[in-house]
């Protein structure tokens, strides 16, 4: 499925997709107004994030996607791990990233348990980083996973787990 507006391809959703990204949308606003300054760099991951745009199967209205949203939050995250498994799909992304905003991204491409790992590495001590985990049936038994980062790691949203010294938040 391709966009009517740039042709590059967008990733299907419904209703569901809609109050989804709304909530990560402003769980993210409030994550980045309570917690700048307060921490050295605040970071944005998205190790699953898509082609940045969707489509609504009812309607086909088009719609930003998390990582696109994720950028246009305000205060600004510091920067943004971006990542998806398709070659093409991270490319389609890319190109929806304003040049603006490229310098404070990093795309990756690949699993998102091997991109997680390499994420956690670039993760100081004075890190607090967002992550959002959100395609249909990506659960508990599924979560990326990977040695703890020094700083702190939140995955935004539903259900906590505990992994080794890192308390994250999964969303679905």
């Amino acid at each position: 499925m391709r966009s009517r507006s740039d042709g590059l391809p967008v990733r299907p959703g419904g209703a569901w997709t809609m109050e989804k990204l709304a909530y990560v949308e402003q769980s993210a606003a409030a994550f980045t107004r309570a917690m700048k300054g307060k921490w050295g760099r605040l970071v944005y991951i998205d190790l699953l994030a898509g082609p940045g745009r969707g489509v609504r199967r009812d309607t086909g209205e088009e719609f930003d996607g998390s990582p696109i949203r994720a950028l246009k939050v305000n205060p600004l995250f510091d920067h943004l791990f971006l990542g998806d498994l398709g070659r093409k799909t991270v490319n389609a992304l890319e190109k929806r990233i304003p040049p603006r905003d490229a310098g404070r991204v990093t795309l990756l491409c690949g699993d998102c348990n091997e991109l997680a790992t390499r994420v956690a590495a670039q993760l100081t001590g004075r890190t607090l980083g967002l992550a959002f985990v959100g395609p249909a049936g990506f659960g508990p038994r599924s979560t990326c996973s990977g040695p703890s980062p020094p700083g702190r790691l939140t995955f935004s949203s539903s259900f906590p787990i505990r992994s080794g010294s890192c308390e994250t938040w999964l969303a679905s």
